[in-house]
Protein backbone atom coordinates (compact mmCIF):
# COMPACT_ATOMS: atom_id res chain seq x y z
CA UNK A 1 0.00 0.00 0.00
CA UNK A 2 1.27 3.17 -0.72
CA UNK A 3 1.17 6.43 1.56
CA UNK A 4 -0.37 9.22 0.40
CA UNK A 5 1.75 11.33 -1.79
CA UNK A 6 3.90 8.30 -2.72
CA UNK A 7 4.25 8.10 -6.53
CA UNK A 8 4.22 5.21 -8.45
CA UNK A 9 5.84 4.32 -12.00
CA UNK A 10 4.11 2.11 -14.23
CA UNK A 11 5.88 0.98 -17.26
CA UNK A 12 3.06 0.09 -20.00
CA UNK A 13 5.28 -2.85 -21.87
CA UNK A 14 5.04 -3.81 -25.79
CA UNK A 15 6.26 -5.90 -28.45
CA UNK A 16 6.12 -4.56 -31.64
CA UNK A 17 8.12 -6.11 -35.02
CA UNK A 18 10.42 -7.76 -32.88
CA UNK A 19 11.36 -4.41 -30.64
CA UNK A 20 10.54 -3.95 -26.75
CA UNK A 21 8.37 -0.34 -26.68
CA UNK A 22 7.52 0.91 -22.97
CA UNK A 23 5.15 3.53 -22.46
CA UNK A 24 5.83 4.98 -18.92
CA UNK A 25 3.41 6.48 -16.64
CA UNK A 26 3.56 8.29 -12.89
CA UNK A 27 0.38 8.23 -10.12
CA UNK A 28 0.20 9.78 -6.87
CA UNK A 29 -1.53 8.08 -4.28
CA UNK A 30 -3.58 10.52 -3.18
CA UNK A 31 -5.35 8.74 -0.20
CA UNK A 32 -3.23 6.99 2.40
CA UNK A 33 -3.03 3.07 1.81
CA UNK A 34 -3.68 3.59 -1.90
CA UNK A 35 -3.38 -0.10 -3.94
CA UNK A 36 -0.65 -0.45 -6.26
CA UNK A 37 -2.69 -3.83 -7.37
CA UNK A 38 -6.03 -1.50 -7.97
CA UNK A 39 -4.15 1.00 -9.78
CA UNK A 40 -2.83 -2.00 -12.20
CA UNK A 41 -6.44 -3.37 -12.73
CA UNK A 42 -7.77 -0.09 -13.22
CA UNK A 43 -5.26 0.39 -15.78
CA UNK A 44 -5.58 -2.59 -17.49
CA UNK A 45 -9.00 -2.09 -17.66
CA UNK A 46 -9.08 1.43 -18.94
CA UNK A 47 -5.92 2.43 -20.58
CA UNK A 48 -4.67 -1.00 -22.33
CA UNK A 49 -8.32 -1.28 -24.02
CA UNK A 50 -8.18 2.13 -25.25
CA UNK A 51 -4.45 1.70 -26.57
CA UNK A 52 -5.54 -1.63 -28.64
CA UNK A 53 -7.86 0.76 -30.69
CA UNK A 54 -4.87 2.72 -32.07
CA UNK A 55 -2.55 -0.63 -32.72
CA UNK A 56 -2.80 -3.09 -35.37
CA UNK A 57 -2.08 -6.75 -34.26
CA UNK A 58 1.72 -6.67 -35.13
CA UNK A 59 1.84 -4.99 -31.24
CA UNK A 60 1.60 -7.78 -28.72
CA UNK A 61 0.74 -6.20 -25.13
CA UNK A 62 3.25 -8.21 -22.59
CA UNK A 63 2.82 -6.81 -18.90
CA UNK A 64 2.35 -4.11 -16.39
CA UNK A 65 5.47 -3.24 -13.97
CA UNK A 66 4.83 -0.97 -10.83
CA UNK A 67 7.40 0.09 -8.80
CA UNK A 68 6.71 3.00 -5.66
CA UNK A 69 9.48 5.51 -6.04
CA UNK A 70 9.77 6.47 -2.37
CA UNK A 71 9.09 2.80 -1.64
CA UNK A 72 11.05 0.56 -3.72
CA UNK A 73 10.44 -2.51 -2.05
CA UNK A 74 6.36 -2.48 -3.14
CA UNK A 75 6.40 -3.62 -6.71
CA UNK A 76 3.43 -4.78 -8.83
CA UNK A 77 3.65 -6.94 -12.27
CA UNK A 78 0.62 -7.81 -14.09
CA UNK A 79 0.84 -9.95 -16.86
CA UNK A 80 -1.30 -8.93 -19.82
CA UNK A 81 -2.62 -11.11 -23.10
CA UNK A 82 -3.92 -9.42 -26.41
CA UNK A 83 -2.55 -8.02 -29.41
CA UNK A 84 -3.81 -4.45 -31.13
CA UNK A 85 -7.19 -4.83 -32.58
CA UNK A 86 -6.75 -3.41 -36.22
CA UNK A 87 -5.36 -5.92 -39.09
CA UNK A 88 -1.97 -4.80 -40.35
CA UNK A 89 -2.85 -6.01 -43.82
CA UNK A 90 1.35 -5.99 -44.29
CA UNK A 91 0.99 -2.05 -44.04
CA UNK A 92 1.77 -1.58 -40.16
CA UNK A 93 4.25 1.45 -40.46
CA UNK A 94 7.84 0.80 -38.56
CA UNK A 95 8.16 1.07 -34.85
CA UNK A 96 9.70 4.43 -35.11
CA UNK A 97 7.13 6.31 -35.82
CA UNK A 98 4.45 7.21 -33.28
CA UNK A 99 1.12 8.81 -32.39
CA UNK A 100 1.09 11.47 -29.99
CA UNK A 101 -0.26 14.02 -27.57
CA UNK A 102 0.39 16.48 -25.13
CA UNK A 103 -0.68 16.60 -21.53
CA UNK A 104 -1.20 20.27 -20.40
CA UNK A 105 -1.40 21.22 -16.40
CA UNK A 106 -0.87 24.66 -14.53
CA UNK A 107 3.30 24.02 -13.21
CA UNK A 108 4.96 26.38 -14.83
CA UNK A 109 8.54 24.73 -13.01
CA UNK A 110 7.45 21.29 -14.83
CA UNK A 111 7.22 20.71 -18.78
CA UNK A 112 4.12 19.46 -20.43
CA UNK A 113 3.93 15.36 -20.81
CA UNK A 114 4.15 14.20 -24.12
CA UNK A 115 2.84 10.29 -24.62
CA UNK A 116 3.56 8.38 -27.96
CA UNK A 117 2.38 5.23 -29.19
CA UNK A 118 3.39 3.13 -31.72
CA UNK A 119 1.52 0.08 -33.59
CA UNK A 120 -0.31 2.46 -36.63
CA UNK A 121 -0.73 1.40 -40.37
CA UNK A 122 -0.26 3.45 -43.70
CA UNK A 123 -4.35 3.34 -43.61
CA UNK A 124 -4.04 5.50 -40.66
CA UNK A 125 -2.34 8.32 -42.50
CA UNK A 126 -4.08 10.65 -45.00
CA UNK A 127 -2.24 13.24 -46.82
CA UNK A 128 0.72 13.25 -44.00
CA UNK A 129 -2.12 13.26 -41.40
CA UNK A 130 -3.49 11.07 -38.98
CA UNK A 131 -7.41 10.24 -40.48
CA UNK A 132 -10.15 11.58 -38.00
CA UNK A 133 -10.86 8.40 -36.92
CA UNK A 134 -7.44 7.52 -35.75
CA UNK A 135 -7.41 10.82 -33.71
CA UNK A 136 -10.91 9.58 -32.11
CA UNK A 137 -8.89 6.81 -30.66
CA UNK A 138 -6.07 8.93 -29.30
CA UNK A 139 -8.41 11.52 -27.22
CA UNK A 140 -9.83 7.94 -26.13
CA UNK A 141 -6.10 7.39 -24.40
CA UNK A 142 -5.83 10.75 -23.38
CA UNK A 143 -9.12 10.95 -21.68
CA UNK A 144 -8.26 8.30 -19.53
CA UNK A 145 -4.76 10.39 -18.37
CA UNK A 146 -6.32 13.79 -17.18
CA UNK A 147 -7.85 14.71 -13.89
CA UNK A 148 -10.38 13.12 -13.36
CA UNK A 149 -9.90 10.39 -16.01
CA UNK A 150 -12.72 9.18 -17.91
CA UNK A 151 -13.05 5.84 -16.15
CA UNK A 152 -13.18 7.28 -12.49
CA UNK A 153 -9.84 6.45 -10.68
CA UNK A 154 -10.31 7.70 -7.28
CA UNK A 155 -7.33 6.69 -5.08
CA UNK A 156 -4.61 7.86 -7.54
CA UNK A 157 -4.39 11.08 -9.97
CA UNK A 158 -2.07 11.08 -13.16
CA UNK A 159 0.83 13.43 -12.90
CA UNK A 160 3.71 14.51 -15.03
CA UNK A 161 7.12 14.63 -12.72
CA UNK A 162 9.86 17.00 -12.82
CA UNK A 163 13.39 15.04 -12.76
CA UNK A 164 16.34 16.51 -10.85
CA UNK A 165 19.47 17.02 -12.57
CA UNK A 166 22.03 14.57 -11.55
CA UNK A 167 25.04 15.59 -13.88
CA UNK A 168 25.40 19.25 -14.91
CA UNK A 169 26.79 20.26 -17.42
CA UNK A 170 30.11 21.11 -16.62
CA UNK A 171 29.87 24.24 -19.41
CA UNK A 172 27.62 26.89 -17.20
CA UNK A 173 26.77 28.36 -20.67
CA UNK A 174 26.22 24.92 -22.31
CA UNK A 175 23.46 23.53 -23.83
CA UNK A 176 21.77 21.66 -22.60
CA UNK A 177 22.42 23.06 -19.11
CA UNK A 178 22.13 19.11 -17.29
CA UNK A 179 23.62 15.89 -18.89
CA UNK A 180 21.75 13.36 -17.63
CA UNK A 181 18.44 13.91 -15.18
CA UNK A 182 16.92 11.16 -12.67
CA UNK A 183 13.66 11.11 -10.83
CA UNK A 184 12.71 11.97 -7.66
CA UNK A 185 13.43 9.42 -4.57
CA UNK A 186 11.40 11.15 -1.96
CA UNK A 187 8.71 13.40 -1.40
CA UNK A 188 10.62 16.24 -0.21
CA UNK A 189 12.26 16.50 -3.48
CA UNK A 190 8.93 15.39 -5.19
CA UNK A 191 7.38 18.38 -7.89
CA UNK A 192 4.36 17.54 -10.22
CA UNK A 193 2.17 18.96 -12.91
CA UNK A 194 -1.10 17.27 -12.92
CA UNK A 195 -2.54 17.01 -16.42
CA UNK A 196 -6.84 18.79 -16.65
CA UNK A 197 -6.48 18.99 -20.80
CA UNK A 198 -4.57 17.34 -23.75
CA UNK A 199 -3.66 18.15 -27.42
CA UNK A 200 -3.29 15.73 -30.15
CA UNK A 201 -0.74 16.03 -32.39
CA UNK A 202 -2.75 15.88 -36.17
CA UNK A 203 1.05 14.37 -37.67
CA UNK A 204 2.45 11.53 -37.26
CA UNK A 205 6.20 11.88 -35.07
CA UNK A 206 9.10 9.35 -34.28
CA UNK A 207 10.04 8.13 -31.52
CA UNK A 208 13.48 9.23 -32.28
CA UNK A 209 12.72 12.79 -31.17
CA UNK A 210 13.06 12.42 -27.48
CA UNK A 211 15.68 14.52 -26.35
CA UNK A 212 18.88 12.77 -26.79
CA UNK A 213 20.19 13.64 -22.95
CA UNK A 214 17.16 12.15 -20.89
Amino acid sequence: MAAGGDVVELVHEQVYLGQVVNNVYFFEAIVGGASLQDLADWFEAAVVPATKIIQNDEVSHVALRLRNLFNLAEVVEEPLTGVGGNASGNLELPSFIAASFRLDHDNAVVRPGYKRFVGASESNVTDALWAASYLVGLGLIADELVNPPATPNDDWAHVIVKRLCEVANPDPLGVPSCLKYRLPQNQGEYDAGYPTSYEIQPQPTSQNSRKWYT
